[in-house]
């Protein structure tokens, strides 16, 4: 998992092709290129080799009504927009499995865990899940609603280098 401003690891994304058009979508999110309507009807936006955007908007739930999920083809790449959101983390080793994978979905459900990690998303931050990672979003945290996109990476075209 790594969450960061957007603005602040810009620079990142000029690694490769597929990271760049990544940005310039965000980008176009950011400058208001999308319509309400388009995140009210989770619009998919079709990037480049496999990569591909949804855009979303929903109202946010309590703790306790958390889904957790993971998955095993793509990245997630989640840019808020407007409004804020927490998110509950964890490890794949610390959960029991709830529902099986769904190829068509691309996800694995989990049962509920409290050995989770807090982290809350505002206007700007980028939250990266990798495969290893569990993760519930769309839990309250100040507002009622999100504005985000998430951006679905294929895990082979993103070569992570510390």
């Amino acid at each position: 998992m790594f969450s960061a401003n957007l603005q602040d690891i810009a620079n990142m994304f000029k690694k490769t092709s597929e990271l760049e058009a990544m940005l310039a979508f965000f980008n176009e999110c950011i400058d208001g290129i999308y319509k309400i309507e388009d995140y009210e009807a989770k619009r998919k936006v079709e990037l480049v080799n496999g990569l591909f955007g949804i855009l979303q908007t929903y109202s946010l739930k309590d703790e306790k009504d958390a889904y957790f999920e993971s998955h095993k083809r793509y990245i997630d790449f989640q840019l808020t927009l407007k409004g804020s959101e927490k998110f509950l983390v964890g490890n794949l080793k610390d959960f029991e499995v709830k529902a099986p994978y769904d190829e068509t979905k691309d996800v694995i459900e989990y049962k509920p865990n409290l050995k989770v990690s807090r982290i809350v998303s505002k206007e700007l931050d980028l939250n990266v899940f990798l495969p290893y990672d569990v993760h519930a979003g769309g839990i309250y945290h100040e507002d009622n609603t999100i504005v985000k996109v998430v951006v679905k990476a294929p895990k082979e075209l993103i070569k992570l280098k510390f």
